[in-house]
């Protein structure tokens, strides 16, 4: 596989959002958050993508990839077939705070609720929570 063509869904909370394609070459052995590290350091600085281990343990980088929840840094470029697009959209049942960043995680561990997103330059976001109860 020599390019990966990736429609990356992006938008702002409470928003649906909008599917824009990205071509990112592709090496061997590339799971779906290397192209978004690539579409982050190549073509758009400002999408927002969460990540922690990328080890497949910790759940940070799930995503909707071609309409089914998975985890970005498991999910190799080489499983779809050249040429097709995939799509990476953040997962549908929890509330996007931007682009592919979502409150699951943070909202599952720690019981809070999203309040209010500050947004700050960049992949910058600040995340106003209060204690559920």
């Amino acid at each position: 596989m020599n390019e990966a063509i990736l429609w990356v869904n992006r938008g702002e909370a409470n928003e649906e959002g909008d599917f824009y394609e990205y071509r990112v070459p592709a090496g061997e052995g590339m799971v779906v958050l290397d192209a978004i590290h690539w579409i982050q350091a190549n073509a758009q600085p400002d999408l927002a993508a969460r990540w922690n281990c990328k080890a497949a343990k910790c759940g940070s980088c799930s995503a909707e990839i071609n309409g089914r929840p998975s985890l970005m840094c498991k999910t190799r470029l080489s499983d779809f077939p050249e040429g097709e697009a995939i799509t990476v959209e953040p997962m549908r049942t929890f509330p996007r705070v931007r682009d592919l960043v979502d409150v699951t995680r943070l909202a599952e561990r720690f019981d809070f609720e999203l309040r209010e997103v500050v947004k700050m330059p960049a992949n910058n976001l600040t995340l106003v929570l209060r204690r559920g109860g």
